[in-house]
């Protein structure tokens, strides 16, 4: 784990896992917390602006925006 792109100003808080190959874009907000954890899945591309909460599981190569 650990191969991923975080673009600028974006803001990973908490319990999150991100997994490879994984394109995070600017500004964007991924939350997780102690019980409820976040996992971004393996080839993900999630573009500028968005926000994913706590608990939420994106799927392997999927792409959210």
């Amino acid at each position: 784990m650990g191969n991923y792109i975080i673009g600028k100003n974006s803001i990973i808080e908490g319990n999150v896992l991100i997994e490879d190959n994984v394109k995070i874009g600017n500004n964007c907000i991924i939350k997780g917390n102690e019980q409820n954890k976040t996992i971004i899945k393996e080839g993900c591309i999630i573009d500028d602006f968005v926000s994913v909460y706590p608990s939420v599981v994106v799927g392997k190569n999927s792409k959210i925006g």
